[in-house]
């Protein structure tokens, strides 16, 4: 999703563990999570387009085709 997120809509976002692992294994999520930060830079344009990424992923999915360098 990270790398989604990034590569089609230019956005950054933290993917991991965050040194919270007994959290993440209790809350059912052993493999992760996804963390994006809003800031005092951050516009209600940039929140939309987080909500308008991850709508299109969950109702689309990712582009099938490669992501260059991965």
């Amino acid at each position: 999703m990270s790398a989604y997120l990034s590569a089609e809509h230019g956005i950054g976002v933290r993917a991991g563990r965050f040194c919270a692992h007994p959290l993440l294994d209790r809350l059912g999520a052993p493999g992760g999570a996804l963390r994006a930060s809003i800031g005092v830079g951050t516009t209600v344009d940039h929140v939309d387009r987080l909500i308008t990424a991850v709508a299109r992923y969950l109702q689309v999915g990712p582009d099938p085709r490669p992501i260059p360098g991965t």
